[in-house]
């Protein structure tokens, strides 16, 4: 049986064991489909810890929207990254995505969905969301020393690996994405 909850200024519609949650942060729409179970791979359960940090994957005609990281950056320096960063103390990581956007692009996506949460060497890191890219890159306002790149799949050297793996399990369906810093162990 399909059912509509209103908890917290969200609304909860679906069955009770998998529901999709959508609220509004100021104009963007935040959608998350989450099971309520503790299925392998599959993270939704209500009061959840929160990742480090939180990322978008900018989907488009032309693939995918990903920022190029300045040499000298300190994480990921001369490659290429989804658009994202650190959680802030008490804030929500949806909120973090759009917070990041407006900083990093000038631009909030109109709708996100949580797609794939990365662990790195079995510990929850990050949170990636996916969004509509914009249709028009060059009205972009980019923070100082930032810039965006069109790549079409997740075979581009230049991705960062963390970012590879995360690519590589969206574009499978997968809800979860593993890292390893000691491949060797993990083959």
């Amino acid at each position: 049986m399909l059912r509509t909850f209103l908890i917290s200024g969200c609304m909860l519609v679906g069955t009770t064991s998998l529901f999709r949650l959508t609220r509004r942060v100021g104009r963007c729409i935040v959608r998350a489909s989450q099971k309520t179970d503790s299925s392998p791979g599959i993270r939704g359960k209500l009061g959840e810890i929160s990742p480090k940090y939180c990322c978008v994957i900018l989907e488009g005609k032309r693939g995918f929207f990903l920022e190029e990281r300045r040499e000298g950056a300190k994480i990921a320096a001369g490659k290429l990254t989804c658009f994202g960063g650190k959680v802030e103390v008490d804030e929500k990581p949806d909120d973090c995505i759009i917070r990041e956007c407006r900083e990093e692009l000038g631009w909030s996506p109109g709708i996100i969905e949580r797609a794939v949460d990365l662990y790195v060497d079995g510990n929850l890191t990050a949170w990636f969301y996916v969004a509509k890219a914009p249709v028009d890159t060059s009205a972009l306002l980019y923070e100082e020393g930032r810039f965006g790149v069109w790549i079409s799949d997740s075979k581009d050297p230049r991705l960062s690996d963390w970012h590879r793996v995360v690519l590589n399990a969206w574009s499978k369906g997968l809800k979860r994405a593993d890292f390893y810093s000691d491949t060797s162990t993990h083959t």
